[in-house]
């Protein structure tokens, strides 16, 4: 019988955690495909012996209300940032704001390392303080990468 986890991927909005989710899933579509998280995506992932529940948490500030519902029964929670700055202080206050997570294990996701000026994931992690991993979620070579980033962390 297969082992089950839930993922719950939070972020500000626009920082590719829709993206990060279909790479998991596979679904590597053309990179300036932008769709909204209008509340939450569900999808799911078998990661060796493990069915993985996606859960995709919209990112504007109206949705963060509603994380706390959502993130129940959360096993591994994915922070994603987009790398800038500006961004990965807004991502430090989320984290600050949640930092239970309902308990789950919280790692970082550096995305959009191919944007110039992007901090490398080991500042990101050092500011955020946790454990963090660089992707660019846009890329589809980055599948295996993220896939073995979740088979290191359930």
């Amino acid at each position: 019988m297969d082992n089950v986890a839930k993922i719950s991927i939070v972020g500000s909005t626009n920082v590719g955690k829709s993206s990060i989710k279909r790479l998991l899933e596979g679904d590597v579509k053309d990179p300036s495909f932008r769709q909204t998280t209008i509340g939450v995506d569900i999808g799911k992932i078998i990661v060796d012996d493990t069915t993985c529940i996606l859960w995709d948490l919209g990112g504007q500030n109206q949705f963060h209300l509603l994380w706390d519902q959502f993130m129940k029964g959360t096993n591994l929670t994915i922070v994603v940032t987009d790398s800038t700055e500006k961004n990965v202080d807004e991502t430090k206050d989320i984290v600050e704001r949640f930092n239970r997570f309902q308990g789950s294990k919280v790692i970082a996701i550096a995305n959009k390392q191919d944007v110039p000026g992007a901090l490398p994931p080991e500042e990101v992690g050092k500011r955020l303080g946790l454990k963090t991993y660089g992707a660019v979620a846009v890329d589809g070579q980055n599948a295996s990468k993220l896939m073995q980033i979740l088979r290191t962390e359930l």
